[in-house]
């Protein structure tokens, strides 16, 4: 499994309980500054964005998990072994048209991963959490009142794990 975004906000727990649920090898994607950080939840293999592309690894992942929502199914298929699932977290409109046009014609799929409610998975995820199995990353806290700023500060796209509003 490939985890693209492996040390953000979802990313960072994508890599956790891909582990946690006893998957083989994950690599994780991530920027130079963050590619420990992506080791320490457990990543076997880390890819630095910014020197290796993924999406030229032929036939290599059984599942690429686009938590950063760069690179398209289009674009990854070629890295999918046969039977392989694609899944993103931020779905464009137009990669989904072609990604399922593209997919009609595969072995391969893509799919949208929308997060719902559920009793026996936030339980799962409890008793991960307390067993220290996973762990929350929190990369930076701001007050309330400084919503804005913290909009801005996710927008630039590097935060390693979630940002978190305080509300006193």
């Amino acid at each position: 499994m490939l985890v693209n975004g492996a040390s953000g906000g979802v990313g960072s727990f994508a890599v956790q309980i891909a582990k946690a649920l006893g998957a083989g090898e994950v690599t994780g994607v991530a920027g130079p500054a963050n590619q420990e950080l992506a080791r320490s939840l457990g990543a076997d293999r880390v890819l630095n964005h910014q020197e290796h592309d993924f999406t030229e690894d032929l036939s290599r992942y059984d599942i690429i998990f686009d938590a950063a929502g760069k690179r398209s199914f289009v674009a990854s298929q070629d890295a999918l072994r046969r039977n392989g699932r694609y899944v993103t977290t931020l779905p464009d409109p137009v990669a989904i048209i072609t990604g399922t046009a593209a997919a009609a014609f595969s072995t391969k799929s893509t799919h949208t991963f929308i997060a719902k409610n559920s009793g026996s998975d936030t339980a799962l995820v409890s008793v991960w959490l307390q067993a220290g199995a996973i762990r929350v990353v929190i990369d930076k806290t701001f007050p309330l009142q400084e919503l804005a700023q913290a909009h801005r500060y996710n927008e630039q796209g590097h935060a390693a794990g979630k940002i978190v509003l305080a509300v006193e």
